[in-house]
């Protein structure tokens, strides 16, 4: 049975029921900003890249000389690398589901961006501070992105307009 109305379509097919109302539909309908769109497509870059490093770390732990080592950090070394490698794969594959959330217009990915961009922008003060003035472009780059995503059009593609 196919029942359809002005605010939603029902199938209905022995057991099963599928339901679509005018609100996912609209969701479906929705297009990315441009800004979006590249944000997903850096992200994707960085997220394949830590992970290919990641597991280049870890082949490379495999194959250390451990003649080469003093006694005490032969089990040490390669573990470490081991461990920095698993971390760059999982950090990577959270990178690359970000960016399909972000893609997706998921009202979660919009909010951890913001939270990596703000921790970005709290790292890189506190390296200027110290010192390192080269930082200073990763907090403006930092801060532009979070312009970005605090835009109107570009909270409402995520869900997250004031009414």
């Amino acid at each position: 049975m196919i029942k359809l109305t002005d605010e939603s379509v029902i199938i209905k097919y022995s057991t099963l029921t599928f339901s679509i109302d005018n609100n996912m539909a609209q969701a479906q309908q929705k297009k990315a900003p441009i800004g979006v769109k590249v944000l997903t497509g850096l992200a994707v870059l960085t997220g394949v890249l830590m992970v290919m490093g990641g597991v280049a770390l870890m082949a490379l732990a495999a194959e250390i000389p451990l003649a080469l080592l003093p006694p005490e950090q032969m089990p040490l070394i390669p573990a470490l690398v081991m461990g920095i490698g698993a971390t760059l794969v999982a950090v990577g594959g959270a990178t690359i589901l970000l960016a399909v959330g972000l893609f997706k217009g998921i009202s979660l990915a919009w909010r951890a961006m913001t939270v990596i961009a703000f921790i970005g922008i709290a790292a890189s003060v506190v390296s200027v501070v110290t010192g390192e003035i080269a930082q200073i472009g990763s907090v403006i780059i930092n801060g532009a992105i979070l312009y970005y995503l605090y835009r109107p059009n570009v909270k409402r593609y995520f869900g997250r307009a004031e009414v």
